[in-house]
């Protein structure tokens, strides 16, 4: 996020920026704390904080690996409330059609196709480091890909309107650490 940010800044690019946040309900309150510092501070781009009832995987329980964050039929149940933010979008402000239960997986790839149907050709730039899980650097490293830009192993076509970047496939725990020091970041 830091590196695009400064990298469209500099270039007279931030109107070509946006961002997402594809948000699980439950999760570290440091962590929504610093997208909310980083939504509020970043006011020149595009932002989308997505509140919304996926179907994600549920690694906490023995008899449930499904779960459905920001379900309305268990609002008593959520952990938290969406932030009251104009960048926040949940199933009744959302402006595509979403269907309750969309697994998470595919929601990335309807958001990615629903925003390049409004804005255009979409690079979606994810922030996915492979020595974070051996599924991560298969999408990578794996010998069978086909879906890539002229051989770039670092990206996916999704469609003809999408396409996946991976910029920093090749980071470790300690580049990040070393960038937000170096750089003064958040």
């Amino acid at each position: 996020l830091e590196l695009c940010y400064e990298h469209a800044k500099k270039h007279g690019q931030l109107h070509r920026l946006a961002v997402y946040h594809e948000d699980y309900e439950a999760g570290y309150q440091q962590t929504f704390d610093y997208i909310e510092r980083r939504f509020d501070a970043m006011t020149d781009i595009d932002r989308h904080w997505l509140c919304l009832p996926i179907s994600a995987a549920c690694s906490v329980s023995m008899h449930q690996t499904r779960w459905i964050p920001w379900d309305e039929d268990m609002r008593h149940l959520w952990v938290r409330q969406p932030p009251a933010k104009p960048y926040v979008y949940t199933a009744d402000k959302i402006w595509f059609p979403f269907k309750r239960g969309t697994s998470g997986f595919q929601f990335r790839i309807d958001f990615a196709e629903q925003f390049a149907r409004r804005h255009g050709r979409t690079a979606v730039i994810v922030g996915l480091r492979q020595d974070e899980s051996l599924s991560r650097r298969a999408i990578i490293t794996s010998q069978h890909r086909v879906n890539m830009i002229d051989g770039l192993t670092y990206t996916t076509v999704v469609s003809d309107r999408c396409t996946n970047f991976y910029p920093i496939h090749d980071w470790r725990t300690e580049d990040i650490w070393t960038a937000n020091a170096r750089f003064g970041w958040d």
